[in-house]
């Protein structure tokens, strides 16, 4: 009898569905609707209702891929408002892609005005995760001598280096420019930054 209450503790701690996240299941089914076959807006409704039960769980990527759904009216009612609180909760609760994607919303001011330097705030968040659209971003922004903020010449090249050592894709030519425009001394601050703003872990 002991034997068999033992077996049943470790099934329980093992089992796949308990160690998963909360609403993994309802996630997975939502995922695996969007990439079946069939009717692709009814696929795509029947998917927002799967992630709306792993949301209602707490799972972040549902809280992301929801957000997305509400924000281009797919599978469900367009409802900028719904995507930005959506997005807003996984990024305060850490998951990088959302606080790109919130990022991004604050930039190009989708759902109110614009704040750039809230929007860099995230970014940097993300990109301190590792995700590699947010450096890029950044060293987009920090390079722009026509942007939104002061342009910072070594700023960008580190974010720019930082994502191309990631994995991301920046020309040659940019960084050429970019390093033309410092000089020397600009180079030897970018070395610094670099070490600094190097991602602390990998993006989730």
């Amino acid at each position: 009898m002991k034997r068999i209450a033992y077996l049943y503790v470790i099934t329980l701690l093992f089992s796949p569905q308990l160690s998963a996240e909360p609403g993994e299941q309802a996630y997975q089914q939502g995922r695996d609707i969007i990439m079946s076959s069939g009717n692709p807006a009814e696929n795509s409704r029947r998917a927002a209702k799967a992630f709306e039960k792993a949301v209602a769980a707490g799972h972040l990527r549902a809280h992301n891929d929801l957000a997305l759904m509400y924000l281009k009216g797919t599978g469900i009612e367009r409802d900028v408002a719904r995507a930005r609180e959506l997005f807003k909760t996984a990024a305060d609760k850490g998951l990088s892609m959302a606080q790109y994607q919130y990022a991004e919303l604050l930039r190009k001011g989708i759902g109110s005005d614009k704040d750039i330097k809230a929007a860099i705030k995230w970014y940097e968040r993300a990109a301190d995760q590792g995700h590699v659209a947010a450096m890029t971003r950044l060293g987009a922004l920090y390079g722009d001598d026509n942007g939104p903020i002061e342009p910072d010449y070594p700023r960008a090249y580190a974010w720019y280096f930082l994502a191309k050592q990631n994995g991301g894709y920046v020309s040659n030519g940019k960084l050429e420019i970019l390093e033309r425009n410092m000089g020397r001394r600009g180079m030897d601050k970018v070395k610094k930054l670099v070490e600094t703003l190097a991602p602390s872990s990998s993006e989730s």
